[in-house]
């Protein structure tokens, strides 16, 4: 099972989602029969993965939900946190940000419980971004500020772009075209 899942993370890492989707249910009906609860979370953490870049949301909500019962009952707090970030990303696709914010706010408390800082600036990142596109500029500018120390303190360049790129939006939006070149640039 847990050779399936690597081949199947390999394969969602090259964009081969259908062919990743069919190794990470492989991986989780071994991974079942075997009782392993913590591998069946990670292999429907793949299946979710795969099926939000294929763009079955359905399948993937469902994936991320028994994920996360799994990673809920073995006591892992770290993909916990993950999948209740991830989990926003349904919603996220279907314009429905109130109920992304409603995720992401949890995976923020929860990140910030167990202490994983890489987490909750990835949490705060998604939190901005959700309220910029609810409209909510200076929340979600606040959010966004938030997670850019964060990704400066921990040297994360790949996060840092993104909330820069977040900030943008959100200075954009509410107007401030100087300020979102700058962030642009930046």
């Amino acid at each position: 099972a847990a050779a399936l899942l690597q081949h199947g993370q390999v394969l969602l890492r090259q964009g081969e989602y259908s062919e990743a989707l069919t190794q990470m249910q492989a991986a989780e009906a071994l991974a079942r029969s075997a009782n392993d609860r913590s591998l069946q979370a990670d292999s429907l953490h793949g299946q979710a993965m795969a099926q939000v870049f294929m763009g079955e949301f359905d399948a993937a909500q469902n994936s991320f939900e028994a994920a996360l019962a799994e990673a809920v009952a073995t006591g892992n707090r770290r993909l916990e946190c993950t999948l209740l970030n991830r989990l926003s990303w349904v919603p996220t696709n279907r314009n429905d940000y109130r109920l992304a914010v409603h995720y992401i706010q949890r995976s923020l408390a929860l990140s910030r419980e167990i202490g994983d800082r890489l987490a909750e600036a990835n949490a705060l990142t998604n939190l901005g971004n959700s309220h910029i596109q609810l409209s909510d500029y200076s929340l979600g500018e606040a959010f966004s500020q938030d997670a850019l120390a964060l990704y400066r303190e921990l040297g994360d360049p790949g996060g840092e772009c993104a909330v820069l790129d977040n900030l943008g939006n959100s200075a954009w939006g509410s107007g401030d075209f100087v300020a979102a070149i700058r962030y642009k640039q930046e």
